[in-house]
C-alpha cells in the first residue's frame, strides 16, 4: 500500500517502506494484480459497513485480469 502524494506533485510514499511485490509476484510466478493506495473514503466506508458504495477505479483491471484467466 502507499500514499498518494497532492496532486500537483503526484509523488508516492510508501509508508510501509519499499515493496517487495514486484519481487516476490516474480519469485511465484504471478501476476501483480494490482496496487492500492491509502484511501480515506475505503476506510470510512468499511467503518461503516459500506464497503460496496466505494466508487474507485481500485482492482478493475484485476477483476479483469482474473476474468481473463479463468473465462
Amino acid at each position: 500500500m502507499f500514499l498518494e502524494g497532492s496532486p500537483d506533485c503526484g509523488r508516492q510514499i510508501n509508508i510501509f517502506g519499499e515493496s517487495r511485490l514486484d519481487k516476490v509476484a516474480a519469485e511465484l510466478e504471478l501476476p501483480v494484480l494490482d496496487r492500492l493506495p491509502v484511501d480515506p473514503e475505503l476506510s470510512r466506508l468499511c467503518d461503516e459497513g459500506r464497503l460496496e458504495d466505494l466508487t474507485t477505479p481500485y482492482l478493475v483491471a484485476a477483476a479483469e485480469m482474473l476474468d481473463a484467466m479463468f473465462n
